[in-house]
């Protein structure tokens, strides 16, 4: 677990009523978590939670926050004192409107994107390989030397979200990430973000009741419970997220229900190697630990990208079966393959997305 909230409740200092009760969220690396609720539920108010922001003179907090293996607790008489440049090495917030995020103290894209590197003192030569990487990763080579106060709303947006990543933030929280923005600039924001997730960001979406969270390809409902999680991802690379040391280990920080891991486990055939580090499983084996992982997070949405790379015919056995164990109990499992043998064992007909 990356972030855990426990929050009785908030109260801005002027006020009677409070402004957040009873919120409490987990949220893991690779995770997208959508936090929805309609206008002035509190949602802003949650991102500066979590982002470090309040309490203190600012507001009256009543539980704890769990980051990088240190709790803070808080109540209205004995708030925390919050060390904000230490907090936002763990988590950045970019805010609804992204121009508040920007410093306004560069002139430029690039210079933007390297004002967080340039506070924490890192050398020039890595400052400049991660100010090319983030420009890269999110469209915004072209626009480097423009200036980021001149841009399109949505243009904004994205040098937001690279100079928020640009240090790579194990959680990254989003305000209303698409308001405002065309269909175009929407499913670029949307992209990045499905990015920043597949790289092992834990990114926790606030968004209004009723609207629609894309992840990647897919567009899903958002659900208008206050912490609605709604899919699990397996990505073509998922090695690249293990972290642990065990690989019962790996599965349980996935896991909604970690007394549930032993039997997701012996569901993928992996009971005997529970013990071994991640890395040291052939491919096969790692590719169904990444599908544990998948399997633990019991969410109704299942997001599978490749997932027969590396697998043997054993392990494609296994495969199958989860799938339709999972599509048998209601789950919707969406698989993005180029795997005619899985395509064929599907239920559903497929759709054939072209590069032309």
């Amino acid at each position: 677990m990356v972030l855990t909230l426990s929050l009785r409740s908030f109260r801005w200092p002027e006020e009677t009523t409070e402004a957040l009760r009873e919120v409490h969220l987990q949220a893991r690396p690779g995770q997208i978590l959508a936090v929805t609720g309609s206008s002035g539920s509190g949602k802003s108010t949650l991102g500066r939670i979590l982002a470090g922001q309040l309490p203190g003179e600012e507001g009256l907090l009543e539980g704890s926050i769990e980051l990088a293996g240190q709790r803070i607790t808080s109540t209205a008489e004995h708030p925390p004192r919050i060390d904000r440049a230490a907090w936002g090495a763990h988590v950045a917030f970019v805010p609804q409107h992204p121009r508040e995020y920007l410093s306004a103290a560069r002139s430029t894209v690039a210079e933007e994107i390297a004002f967080g590197p340039e506070q924490r003192g890192i050398p020039r030569v890595q400052q400049r390989r991660a100010v090319a990487d983030r420009l890269a990763a999110f469209g915004l080579t072209e626009l480097a030397g423009r200036d980021p106060l001149r841009l399109s709303g949505g243009q904004q947006r994205r040098v937001a979200l690279a100079a928020a990543t640009v240090l790579h933030p194990p959680v990254l929280v989003l305000d209303e990430p698409t308001a405002g923005l065309d269909a175009a600039a929407r499913e670029r924001v949307c992209a990045d973000t499905f990015e920043a997730a597949r790289a092992g960001t834990a990114v926790i979406l606030l968004a209004g009741e009723g609207e629609t969270v894309t992840l990647g390809p897919h567009t899903l409902p958002a659900d208008p419970r206050l912490a609605a999680e709604h899919a699990a991802l397996l990505f073509q690379d998922a090695e690249d997220l293990f972290t642990e040391r065990t690989a019962q280990r790996q599965v349980e920080i996935f896991a909604r229900v970690p007394e549930r891991v032993p039997q997701v486990l012996e569901r993928c055939g992996l009971t005997g190697v529970r013990e071994r580090h991640p890395l040291e499983l052939p491919g096969a084996g790692r590719r169904l630990l990444g599908i544990a992982c998948a399997l633990a997070r019991d969410t109704p949405v299942l997001l599978l990208d490749e997932p027969t790379v590396g697998l043997d015919a054993a392990g494609r056995r296994i495969l199958l079966r989860l799938l339709r164990e999972r599509a048998a109990a209601g789950g919707i499992v969406l698989v993005s393959t180029h795997d005619a043998e899985l395509i064929a064992a599907c239920d559903a007909p497929p759709v054939v997305l072209s590069a032309d």
